[in-house]
């Protein structure tokens, strides 16, 4: 059933990416679906542990592949939204043990704005450096500032299983 749910999801966000693809890529829902499975995985997180590697492993292994579908629909280099999304994918579950922060929307928000920053500047890095794409830096910046922006709402949506019962 949970595997249902994240292949819904999943087909659900990329028929989203399609149907808005004429707004030229200012919309980047796959973050924030890399960020919800991150943060939905701290639920299956023994109170014991410390560092739960196994959650941020199959995190990343989440988000790498939605980084591998996003690269070979996009057509371009293989590798900069697996690196991307891997990297969103492994740090979130990290991040939200109460070893760094508890959860608050305020830090939510932030979390996935710096995520989705860091996402366009890799990838557009990565395809700078690894092919014969040039870039225009301010062009990135206002694409990235919007995608924030967009993100941000959905931020403050998704919370923690243990922090909707507060």
């Amino acid at each position: 059933m949970i595997f249902l749910k994240w292949l819904l999801l999943t087909a659900g966000v990329f028929l989203v990416h399609t149907q808005l693809s004429s707004f030229a890529g200012l919309f980047n829902l796959s973050v924030v679906l890399v960020y919800y499975f991150g943060v939905e995985s701290l639920s299956r997180i023994s109170s014991k542990k410390f560092f739960p590697v196994r959650i941020e492993l199959e995190s990343a292994g989440f988000g790498a592949s939605i980084g591998l579908v996003e690269d070979a629909l996009s057509g371009g280099i293989i590798g900069p939204a697996i690196l991307s999304r891997g990297l969103i994918g492994f740090v979130t579950p990290f991040v939200y043990t109460e070893i760094v922060f508890r959860w608050t929307p305020i830090w939510a928000g932030a979390l996935l704005v710096l995520f989705t920053f860091c996402d366009g500047w890799i990838i557009a890095g990565a395809r700078s450096v690894f092919s014969e794409t040039v870039i225009n830096n301010a062009q990135v910046l206002r694409v990235v500032a919007f995608q924030c922006l967009v993100s941000l709402p959905f931020a403050l949506l998704i919370k923690p299983l243990s922090a909707r019962s507060a």
